[in-house]
């Protein structure tokens, strides 16, 4: 799993901006997913959750409250690594 890093919890975050999956994001940080590592892009796993959820913020309910679980999931676990 850490070798996914990254690159896998964006991805388990459906197109991260689009509907987004708290249960998969928990799966890989249970898996031991590391989240300093960055993508193609540069970018870390907080980054990109913490952007907008579709077209100028304009995503649904569900995707945006799935987005501050995610969010929360995410510095939870980074807080656990300092």
């Amino acid at each position: 799993m850490k070798g996914l890093g990254t690159t896998a919890i964006p991805r388990a975050n459906a197109g991260i901006r689009r509907t987004r999956c708290v249960a998969a994001v928990k799966a890989l940080l249970e898996g031991g997913a590391d989240l300093r590592r960055k993508n193609n892009s540069g970018s870390t796993a907080i980054l990109l959750a913490t952007q907008n959820t579709g077209r100028g913020g304009s995503g649904s309910s569900e995707a945006k409250a799935q987005q501050e679980w995610i969010v929360q999931l995410l510095r939870e676990h980074i807080n656990r690594q300092i």
